[in-house]
């Protein structure tokens, strides 16, 4: 007989089943030996597998995200009649999103920043020291890597002046 401590005797019996009887666990549910011959056995699904990770439009985050809509999304396409990707994921190491991306080719790449924690009182993410680090950090990398930024309050993302500056970067690039 196998006595069972009182704290934590159900993981005990779930241990001493699979060791001693043969017992198998196919997700919450413990199987004896004889119930498995002629089954088909699901195999766990791993979860740490995630995908591939680009930093472009075939990145597994960014495919994700592309899900989400919202209104600046639906101005753009209208206005503009381009593609926009929210908090698209740029880099393969670093966990730095763009809050909007229009990633129309390797060459035009532009990235539009909003900036709405910067008249936040108290230490919000982004107006702190570590934020402002940070923030500065991401617009290196962004630049390095040959995207085009744009960088707003939340005050001016409907305005001309945004359409006006994604326009003149698409025509210089339809210049060269």
């Amino acid at each position: 007989m196998f006595r069972f401590k009182m704290a934590g005797w159900g993981k005990e019996l779930v241990n001493y089943l699979k060791r001693e009887r043969g017992y198998r666990q196919i997700g919450d549910v413990l199987y004896p030996r004889e119930q498995l011959t002629g089954m088909t056995i699901p195999q766990p699904v791993n979860r740490k597998t995630k995908g591939n990770k680009t930093g472009w439009t075939d990145d597994f985050r960014n495919i994700k995200n592309k899900q989400q809509q919202d209104a600046f999304i639906f101005f753009l396409k209208q206005q503009l009649n381009v593609e926009v990707w929210p908090e698209f994921y740029f880099h393969t190491s670093k966990n730095y999103r763009i809050d909007y991306a229009i990633p129309i080719s390797c060459e035009l790449k532009i990235a539009i920043e909003i900036d709405g924690g910067i008249w936040k009182k108290g230490n919000s993410g982004h107006s702190s020291g570590k934020g402002i680090l940070r923030d500065m950090n991401k617009t290196n990398l962004l630049s390095a890597s040959g995207w085009k930024i744009i960088r707003i309050t939340p005050d001016k993302q409907f305005s001309i002046d945004v359409l006006d500056a994604i326009k003149t970067y698409i025509n210089t690039i339809k210049l060269n």
